[in-house]
């Protein structure tokens, strides 16, 4: 149960963050997410003062991605688009 991988049209959700992919494979041991084929990720943009949330999100999409919780960076390579 320290690694998890999800196959097909996976779809992983974290409150309002999304992350769809052909593969998402989840390390616990290694702190980190990998995702490979037509990655899209959705995630809103910083809560406004007061705590609201916005209602803008940024979508991104790319062939692949790495997520280390450690850093909490998200690295995507092989021709990236951001939508704002």
């Amino acid at each position: 149960n320290r690694v998890i991988r999800y196959e097909g049209d996976a779809l992983l959700w974290q409150g309002a963050n999304r992350i769809r992919a052909r593969q998402i494979t989840i390390d616990k041991n290694k702190n980190r997410m990998d995702a490979v084929g037509n990655v899209v990720t959705q995630v809103p943009d910083t809560a406004q003062p007061g705590g609201k949330a916005s209602a803008r999100t940024s979508v991104v999409r790319a062939p692949e991605m790495t997520y280390t919780g450690s850093d909490k960076v998200a690295h995507y390579r092989g021709g990236v688009t951001l939508e704002r």
